[in-house]
């Protein structure tokens, strides 16, 4: 089973990727794979440009050649940026897909404890880094970064005499050794305090062991650690929120990658007993393919560690959201295997009924017997193991990575409706049916790649869409190479018709007043909050959400205008 190393969307500050790309011949791919050689880019995002930080060409283990991943096992709903290694012609020596990590999670509160704050589940990363691991070519003069967000292109050029750093442990690039492997790293240990950081690597080794669905593939799964304690940067209280610990992810994934080990995921240790930790999420479609030496895991030492360990992996690894809200606080990520906007890929899990509000608000999710729920409970439920729904549960995405299972490949692509007729406001949930080689099918609305050649006019993400205002949008839906296309209609309403057209009114007063659209069909919308008002004179009387607010004596006509119709208020104000 090959193992593309990708930068998981998300993810957080700084992963390391051990990508893996397209030799444009032959010659270019034994060179890549046998020189045990290998080009490190430290890559930054900076406001939807791309900077190369700096680069260095580092010894490592030789390996075979390295295929690039399918665009259609990255983060659906992120496009992918793309690396190349040319020659001084301009031949394409070698290039891959990549993808900045995008969110960092935050651990759920400590058992036991209440909060009445409103802390996010995750933080978005405003600068985003990524180090990629590439095979370096002799012949390679240029590397190239092109962004699909501002079509902008960055180059570096790579000297004709370059300095090869070489290390204790050299790199260690990805193997088809069909194996998970977890890498245990410590953070702020010294030589006294080292047997604390082994007693919780046998923490999260037995917690590993006995959880499902890893209990069940223990010859499939292994474990790392080094007994070195490198500085990692890690900071508590990050963001200013108590429990997000965070760590340096350039010194994270170097380290790693020096360890003399291979690994698929990361887990920091770091040495306080200050509770906290975080996370990545991963929002691929199967999970092998983007998660392989790009997410990690970071946790303090203390008595919750090794189940925050499996928490966070539930994140990085399951593509699992929380199963808890703080007051009125979510967010809509990418949807994931335990939180769906329609409960019925749920319900054949679940005994009794789905609750709503998990960190996708307003999704449905199993609320019982859950580590993503609450640390107290040790296991995941079954959703969260079995869905054999895209993206997947831990079980088959553990197949997908160990080799037990191989993604299948899609003969045909189907939307439930190619034509769609809304009104400003409506919403509808499109399902994109995958039918594949074997002859099984799936709705995979949830991870195809959405796109509208209008984003004003309506919203949408995965398949759920909503919309805005008036005209006509063309739709389109990729998976696994394959598109469909959906033409949206979307009504303009025939009038509008407001409670009041004269106003008269004292200064310092106010009066709320309705406004409605009349459509074609006799259909009527509330659509007060959706009108957008100017006032003709703002000293006398001027609109802000339905309520007119009455100043000076004078006259004033207030003009509304809503999805190209438009209504008007006169509006007198006398002195009190």
């Amino acid at each position: 089973m090959r193992k593309w190393l990708l930068s998981s969307i998300v993810w957080m500050l700084t992963v390391i990727l051990i990508a893996s790309g397209m030799p444009h011949d032959a010659s270019a791919n034994k060179t890549a794979g046998e020189n045990g050689q290998y080009l490190v880019v430290d890559l930054q995002k900076e406001g939807g440009k791309i900077r190369i930080n700096k680069w260095s060409i580092e010894d490592g283990e030789a390996e075979g050649s390295m295929a690039t991943p399918q665009q259609s096992e990255l983060d659906p709903q992120t496009q992918a940026d793309t690396l190349l290694i040319k020659d001084r012609t301009g031949k394409i020596l070698y290039q891959t897909p990549f993808q900045f990590p995008i969110v960092r999670t935050v651990p759920p509160i400590m058992p036991g404890q209440k909060t009445n704050d409103h802390t996010p589940h995750q933080v978005p990363i405003k600068e985003p880094e990524v180090t990629l691991i590439l095979p370096y070519f002799h012949e390679a003069t240029t590397v190239e970064v092109k962004s699909s967000e501002t079509k902008v292109t960055t180059q570096s050029m790579i000297p004709k005499s370059v300095q090869v750093d070489s290390h204790k442990k050299k790199v260690k690039p990805p193997k088809n050794n069909g194996k998970f492997e977890i890498l245990l790293l410590p953070s702020g240990y010294d030589e006294s305090s080292m047997d604390e950081f082994e007693q919780q690597v046998s923490h999260i080794k037995q917690a590993i062991q006995t959880t499902e669905p890893f209990a069940s593939y223990l010859d499939k799964v292994t474990i790392h650690t080094i007994d070195e304690s490198k500085p990692l940067g890690c900071l508590e209280g990050a963001q200013n929120i108590a429990r997000l610990l965070v760590c340096n992810d350039t010194k994270v994934t170097s380290a790693a990658a020096h360890s003399g080990y291979g690994y698929d995921e990361i887990i920091v240790i770091h040495n306080t007993d200050n509770y906290g930790g975080s996370g990545m999420r991963d929002y691929s479609v199967t999970g092998f393919k983007t998660n392989s030496y790009s997410t990690y895991t970071v946790v303090y030492d203390g008595e919750w560690t090794a189940r925050m360990a499996i928490h966070e992996l539930g994140h990085s690894f399951g593509n699992l959201c929380d199963e808890y809200m703080y007051g009125d606080e979510g967010y809509s990520y990418v949807n994931c295997t335990n939180c769906r906007k329609d409960k019925s890929d749920l319900e054949k899990y679940v005994k009794g009924e789905c609750s709503v509000g998990c960190d996708a608000k307003p999704d449905y999710f199993r609320a019982e017997d859950s580590i993503m729920l609450t640390l107290s409970i040790p296991t995941f439920n079954d959703v969260s193991i079995k869905a054999d729904f895209a993206p997947y549960g831990l079980e088959k995405r553990l197949q997908f990575f160990t080799g037990t299972e191989q993604p299948k490949t899609v003969k045909r692509l189907q939307v439930d409706q190619t034509k769609v007729n809304l009104k400003p406001g409506e919403a509808i949930q499109l399902a994109v049916i995958a039918t594949y080689e074997d002859g099984t099918k799936e709705d995979v609305a949830y991870v195809a790649n959405w796109r509208a050649s209008s984003e004003k006019k309506i919203s949408l993400s995965q398949g759920y869409m909503r919309a805005i205002s008036s005209g006509k949008v063309q739709v389109k839906a990729s998976y696994g190479g394959k598109t469909v296309s959906v033409s949206v209609k979307i009504e303009a309403p025939k009038k509008l018709m407001v409670s009041e057209g004269e106003i008269t009114l004292k200064s310092g007063e106010r009066k709320d007043i309705t406004v409605q659209a009349i459509y074609l069909d006799g259909t009527i919308q509330d659509v007060t909050q959706d009108v957008i008002w100017k006032t003709s004179k703002k000293r006398v009387a001027t609109m802000e959400h339905g309520v007119i607010f009455a100043h000076e004596k004078g006259k004033a006509v207030l003009t509304g205008v809503y999805n190209g119709r438009v209504i008007k208020i006169y509006v007198r104000v006398n002195k009190l």
